[in-house]
């Protein structure tokens, strides 16, 4: 690899799509129908993707073709918007080898999960993220979802975590809005907060979120784009009628 730039990321915000992974009947990556779903993304006007992610069937996804989702995604979109790769693991090593596989294929930042399963202590979830960083060169958004994992990043590790320069959001899906509350009261200007539940999205937007890693957003993007622009621009009445309507959806 050639000598390091720091990447030109925009503040992350608004809708991302946490898109799924299209399969053919061979069991393989059907790669024209994840162009489409590329386009129709953008055609909606959501301000990224990730692929790669849970929603995005990585555990079906061996590293070498996760490495292709990312980098077909990567070329679709064009620069249209943002890709960002999920790096969905139980191991750091394998953590740091799907990251290297998605900044070779293009990706613009990374979302990572804790490691699954082995519930590792708040100073153990530090070690691993802080050896990902430090093997690694994108920007890092944290991904909380302990009915996933087994394990949550609590406020305080979170806001540790944020000093570094690299970690620049997280995926909150977490439904306890009081742990919202406490990384939102002492976050770095440098950290988005995304919503990881389409549900509570409204209401996390309202105590001062930045938007939504979506999964609704993969049936209805133009809804959920509309939604949160609604809730972003302090349009109340809105950005609730939508959320009563998308609600069965999500």
């Amino acid at each position: 690899m050639g000598p390091y730039q720091e990447p030109d990321m925009e503040p992350l915000c608004g809708v991302l799509t946490a898109i799924v992974t299209p399969f053919g009947p061979d069991r393989g990556i059907d790669e024209a129908a994840l162009r489409n779903l590329v386009d129709r993304q953008v055609e909606a006007g959501v301000h990224g993707i990730v692929a790669g992610s849970i929603t995005g069937e990585a555990a079906a996804l061996s590293p070498a073709e996760h490495e292709r989702v990312v980098k077909l995604v990567v070329d679709q979109a064009a620069g249209r918007l943002h890709v960002m790769a999920g790096t969905v693991a139980n191991n750091t090593r394998l953590a740091i080898e799907l990251s290297y596989r998605c900044e070779d294929a293009g990706a613009g930042s990374l979302l990572q999960i804790p490691p699954s399963y082995i519930k590792p202590t708040q100073d153990g979830l530090i070690r691993h993220y802080e050896q990902v960083l430090t093997a690694t060169r994108l920007p890092m958004v944290l991904y909380n979802v302990p009915q996933r994992t087994g394990s949550i990043i609590q406020p305080r590790t979170v806001l540790r975590l944020a000093e570094h320069p690299r970690v620049v959001g997280i995926k909150q899906g977490v439904s306890d809005l009081e742990q919202l509350n406490q990384i939102l009261a002492a976050r770095p200007a440098s950290l988005a907060v995304l919503s990881g539940e389409d549900t509570l999205t409204l209401a996390m937007v309202a105590m001062g979120a930045d938007g939504v890693i979506s999964v609704a957003a993969n049936e209805v993007p133009q809804a959920i784009v509309r939604l949160v622009a609604a809730a972003l621009e302090g349009d109340r009445q809105l950005a609730i009628r939508l959320q009563r309507r998308l609600a069965p959806l999500m």
